[in-house]
């Protein structure tokens, strides 16, 4: 979001994703996340899920 300059209710407007959501998804670690989420946000950031997520393996 940063090197498009572009905020959050800005990405809310261009996905279509509620804002409560885009929040949600830069202030907590979510256990899940919805492939067309993830197709939304990579669009509209013109980037990868690799981008977006980083795989941290369970201790267990």
């Amino acid at each position: 979001m940063a090197i498009k300059d572009i905020n959050s209710r800005e990405l809310a407007e261009i996905t279509g994703l509620a804002y409560g959501t885009i929040t949600k998804l830069r202030t907590q670690d979510p256990s899940r996340i919805d492939v067309g989420t993830l197709n939304l946000l990579c669009m509209a950031l013109d980037c990868t899920p690799g981008d977006l997520l980083e795989f941290v393996p369970d201790e267990n």
